[in-house]
């Protein structure tokens, strides 16, 4: 008798756990960009994926329920299940967003940890994606997330102008500065100082993109290379199986 109420209570166990499993329906990965919620326009995603272009294994997704789990279970389960990053560096970052829940979160694999750290991954979300979300812009919101990932991953200032990314001297943070309150620019100024900190501390990886941007301005052809393969890769992008460890930040508007 108690072995056939140990088997029905192992038996149940396992029927639970395999129904929640099969409960979460991932999106496809199609590309750097899996617009599941459908809330991008055609143009942001443009912008969007020419600022990918900095970064090949960076995401942005927004999907229309997170199925009863949190964003941060959501998040790691996502990046291990598409495998974003590289096997062997874990590099993979998803920027992540459930308009339906008000959640955003940016899920860091684990070789990336110590560069964009949950302290950086939070004042991102804080200061440049949810006060847009607020006001109601949700492209503009994502985008900028997405610019300030790129921008502490490269260690350079990454902004948009005419489909075109331009490393320009002038940060994109201090650009909406003529538009915030006096508390939005101590909260601008913290993320700069904490850009800044994680420029200097990256600058090896800093140097090699360096080299990379110089070959470029020298050598069109290796510029319109570049851009080819980076047409391939968005039509044809997958993961290459990085890991995810719960590194990063959420955020809610």
């Amino acid at each position: 008798m108690r072995k056939k109420i140990l088997f029905g209570f192992y038996l149940f166990i396992i029927l639970l756990f395999s129904s929640f499993v099969h409960a979460i329906s991932f999106p496809n990965l199609t590309g750097q960009i899996v617009d599941a919620a459908g809330i991008l326009t055609p143009q942001t995603q443009e912008k969007i994926r020419t600022v990918l272009a900095l970064s090949d294994q960076t995401v942005v997704v927004t999907i229309p329920s997170l199925e009863g789990l949190s964003i941060e279970s959501y998040g790691y389960q996502l990046g291990r299940y598409w495998g974003i990053g590289n096997k062997n560096k874990d590099d993979g970052v998803l920027l992540l967003v459930a308009p339906n829940e008000r959640s955003v979160r940016i899920e860091v694999g684990y070789g990336l940890e110590e560069i964009l750290t949950d302290s950086i991954s939070s004042t991102i979300i804080q200061t440049l994606i949810i006060p847009e979300f607020k006001k109601g812009d949700m492209n503009a919101g994502i985008l900028n997330g997405t610019k300030g990932i790129v921008s502490v991953l490269t260690g350079k200032v990454v902004s948009v102008e005419e489909k075109t990314p331009v490393i320009s001297g002038k940060s994109m943070i201090f650009a909406q500065m003529e538009e915030t309150t006096h508390d939005e620019l101590l909260l601008i100024l913290y993320i700069t100082i904490l850009v800044i900190i994680m420029i200097w501390a990256s600058r090896r990886y800093s140097s090699s993109s360096n080299r990379e941007q110089t070959k470029e301005f020298i050598n069109p052809k290796i510029a319109l290379s570049r851009k080819v393969s980076h047409f391939k890769r968005e039509n044809h992008f997958r993961g290459r199986g990085g890991k995810f460890g719960g590194g990063g930040a959420s955020g809610k508007w």
